[in-house]
């Protein structure tokens, strides 16, 4: 059992090493770790030095005279084996509930980080949402822009066709208009002069019939040229707004992995504590049997110490091949002899030293 324990502390340093996140349940698993050494360091000591010592009162039971040794001695050494032995138990048994306690810690630590998790995988869902709109807007606006710019492109066109359209009117007006004066100067003694002044108004009212149209057309290409840029300004708008959007999806994508391994590395921890758990239960229980098997035995001793022939019932009972004879058989030493040999057996079996002595 006491092996059992001692494998305990470098499983649960390499569990430690991968808390760092965690300062205060590495604290804990160290400690832990600690008192699993101290309390295996304990066990074997109860069984090697308390115990051996219970074998020994045996062997000295058997090879020497009454005066050499006596029933108390025995007690004394059945007490002290006790004695170390419940110490033992308060180790394991408070060790038993730092591992409980800290299981419970690293499960709703877990749970917190969780928690955590899912705030980070809601957030970026609805960043992904926000950024997806945002490219849609962006590129509707961007569309609006270029429509724009060909429109107001295509006005601007118009502008200069019909600007040239006039100009080229008017010059054809103007060149007619000298020809109908120089027709008018040769009538004008026929007409009185009428025909020269209707060709100058001819000329200037077929001059400036399509300038209105142009400055409308030129007025509109301006305003759509204006809306264009507008809209490809809050295009730009709207890309740093991603921009600074996708940033912090990174950040938060970031925060994930650590979040992570904090959560798996809790998940192992509690696994791993409570595998010690179970560990533990053969030795609390090998460490129960142990105390019974004292207590046992001391109850025997102190009952056939009553009796008269209680120095030599204990002997025969110590005995590696007791033979009943008339007269020792009885209650006590019986009850003697399964007691002893259920200890024996017990403290031989965890590695206790028995002594063969030779008078």
């Amino acid at each position: 059992m006491a092996t059992q324990l001692l494998a305990i502390p470098s499983r649960l340093h390499v569990l430690s090493a991968k808390l760092k996140r965690d300062r205060d349940i590495q604290t804990q698993i160290n400690d832990i770790a600690r008192k699993a050494r101290t309390a295996a360091e304990s066990f074997k000591s109860a069984i090697s030095e308390e115990g051996s010592a219970v074998l020994l009162q045996k062997t000295l039971f058997i090879t020497s005279s009454s005066n050499d040794i006596s029933i108390a001695d025995m007690q004394r050494a059945l007490n002290a084996a006790t004695e170390a032995l419940t110490a033992t138990s308060d180790l394991v048994v408070s060790l038993q509930t730092d591992i409980h306690d800290s299981i419970e810690i690293c499960r709703g630590r877990k749970g917190h980080y969780e928690s955590e998790l899912d705030a980070i995988l809601s957030k970026l869902s609805n960043m992904w949402a926000e950024i997806e709109s945002l490219e849609v807007i962006i590129t509707m606006h961007e569309d609006e822009a270029t429509s724009l710019a060909l429109e107001s492109a295509e006005l601007h066109e118009r502008v200069h066709d019909v600007k040239k359209a006039a100009e080229e009117k008017r010059k054809d007006v103007e060149t007619t208009g000298i020809i109908g004066g120089i027709v008018g100067l040769v009538l004008a003694p026929f007409t009185g002069g009428i025909s020269l002044a209707l060709a100058g108004a001819a000329t200037g009212i077929s001059a400036a019939v399509n300038l209105p149209c142009a400055d409308t057309y030129e007025k509109t290409a301006s305003m759509l040229h204006s809306d264009a840029e507008r809209k490809t300004v809050k295009a730009e708008e709207l890309k740093t707004q991603k921009s600074e959007l996708m940033k912090q999806k990174f950040s938060l994508e970031s925060e994930m992995g650590p979040v992570q391994s904090r959560t798996e590395n809790l998940t192992e921890a509690s696994n791993v504590l409570q595998q010690v758990t179970s560990f533990l239960l053969p030795t609390i229980h090998a460490i129960d049997v142990l105390l019974h098997a004292f207590q046992d035995m001391n109850a025997a001793i102190k009952d056939a110490s009553l009796q008269n022939n209680s120095f030599e019932m204990i002997r025969f009972a110590f005995s590696s091949t007791p033979k009943r004879t008339e007269g020792r058989s009885s209650s006590y030493l019986d009850r003697l002899m399964e007691k002893w040999e259920q200890l024996e057996g017990i403290l031989l079996q965890h590695g206790a030293q028995n002594f063969l002595l030779k008078k």
